[in-house]
């Protein structure tokens, strides 16, 4: 067979393809979107992506793949951000994508699509923008921009009050006692998972106690709970130097009392997971096995 001859089914092949994405992109464009604010800001998102691809960059193939999410989007489902596993991510790139792509999912997962839907559109459509623009590794700008985007966009998530609450977390301990119960166990696991997916540039850990009993001794214990956290962290894989410990005995109780009567929300550990700085991760140090939290 002629190279001539081989040539026409491969353009024919070329232009059904380039028009099933066509068609797919149009009518994303003329679809009208339903569901939650969420969903409506992110068919928004991707008829931008899908409109750029096709008619800036004349990428067929890219430009369909992002209308169908687009479309799916546009009636309401539960559509993801891109893993950078998918893609043909080059190796430079592919570790602080993956870093991306959990720091974007936990923040996602928080509610904040609710709270900023805006915002939250804006993070996932930008890190998919990233994606598709890293595994082309040529337009460099490209990358650059779909990428300062999305940092933009995950930083001021980062400042929601749905992010900020998930970065919160109290231990709560028995009376006199800086002993770690089980159930409080089960927290410090979800706070390391949650460190892990997060990123974080360093931990809080503040002690207290409610009133009862002599305010040094109480000092004292909060000191002693503030260190049992602390070591609880360190044992499940947070590097000792990014746990910070503060103690402040009885002097900030959670709920008001008079002195020397016993509560148990003040009977606490606070714990602040500190974001990082830029897109950050957690340190490649720190190896986290929530199974030994039981």
């Amino acid at each position: 067979m002629s190279n001539r001859s081989m040539i026409k089914p491969l353009l024919l092949v070329i232009a059904l393809m380039a028009t099933g994405c066509t068609d797919q992109v149009a009518l994303l464009d003329r679809t009208t979107a339903r569901g939650d604010a969420f969903s409506l800001n992110l068919t928004e998102e991707y008829k931008k992506i899908s409109a750029y691809e096709a008619h800036q960059m004349v990428d067929w193939k890219d430009a369909g793949y992002f209308a169908e999410k687009g479309l799916a989007a546009a009636k309401g489902a539960h559509v993801k951000p891109e893993r950078p596993e998918d893609w043909r991510t080059p190796a430079k790139a592919l570790e602080e994508m993956k870093t991306g792509y959990r720091r974007l999912v936990a923040i996602l997962e928080t509610g904040v699509r609710s709270g900023d839907p805006r915002t939250s559109a804006k993070a996932q459509a930008r890190f998919d923008c990233w994606i598709e623009q890293q595994e082309e590794n040529w337009q460099k700008d490209h990358i650059a921009a779909c990428k300062s985007g999305f940092v933009k966009a995950l930083t001021e998530l980062e400042a929601s009050p749905e992010v900020q609450a998930a970065r919160f977390t109290m231990v709560l301990f028995p009376h006199d006692s800086a002993r770690i119960i089980n159930d409080e166990m089960q927290t410090m696991a979800s706070l390391i998972k949650l460190a892990a997916d997060f990123g974080f540039s360093s931990i809080e850990v503040a002690g207290h106690t409610d009133r009862r009993g002599a305010d040094s001794y109480n000092m004292r214990l909060s000191r002693s709970r503030a260190d049992a956290v602390r070591l609880a962290l360190v044992m499940q894989g947070i590097p000792p130097a990014l746990v910070r410990t503060v103690a402040y005995g009885e002097t900030r109780p959670r709920v008001t009392t008079a002195d020397d009567v016993q509560e148990p929300l003040n009977r606490r550990v606070e714990i602040l997971v500190q974001k990082p700085e830029g897109l950050g991760q957690a340190p490649k140090s720190a190896h986290y096995n929530t199974a030994k939290a039981e």
